[in-house]
């Protein structure tokens, strides 16, 4: 069972940094374009908290050896992320209505 927790955690642990890095990425070097929300910028504001989510998650799981700690802390991370893509979809409803 700890070794599929540890799987679990590393593989969400590695995901999670990927994508929030790639978000930081995109921001900082492409960013072009006619976005008048500026989102790319906002996702990086997210990925950065995100960002620090994670070493927190990593502390916990591999130096306090608390998994489910981490894990948890893992999914929290990406509650920001959702947070902005659904306001990003509101808000790009409202403006396409008006």
């Amino acid at each position: 069972m700890k070794f599929l927790q540890q799987l679990f955690f590393y593989c969400m642990l590695a995901g999670t940094g990927i994508f929030a890095l790639n978000n930081v990425y995109v921001a900082v070097l492409k960013s072009g374009g006619d976005n008048p929300f500026f989102m790319k910028q906002i996702f990086a504001l997210t990925s950065v908290l995100a960002i620090f989510l994670l070493y927190k998650a990593y502390e916990a799981g591999e130096i306090r050896s608390d998994l489910m700690s981490g894990i948890k802390l893992i999914l929290v991370s990406w509650i920001p992320f959702i947070l902005v893509a659904l306001a990003y979809v509101l808000l790009a409803k409202m403006v396409n209505k008006g």
